[in-house]
């Protein structure tokens, strides 16, 4: 099966990153294809599995964004 698993941060930035990250690692281990994809940050290193394709949309963090308008 292939998933796509959506989420603001591709790192551990808090509790709905680590079920995202967390269920991501589960299904790849479980034998199906999974993209992730995340609007900012560096990707953890939870998901350097060979089954996990990351896309990093290089957005900035809502907090950080220079223009915020």
């Amino acid at each position: 099966m292939n998933v796509i698993l959506v989420n603001d941060h591709l790192s551990l930035n808090g509790g709905v990153a680590r079920v995202a990250i967390s269920e991501a690692v589960g299904l790849a281990g479980a034998g199906h294809n999974v993209v992730f994809f995340g609007a900012s940050g560096e990707p953890s290193p939870e998901l350097g599995h060979p089954r996990i394709r990351v896309e990093n949309l290089h957005q900035c963090d809502v907090l950080a964004d220079p223009s915020p308008a």
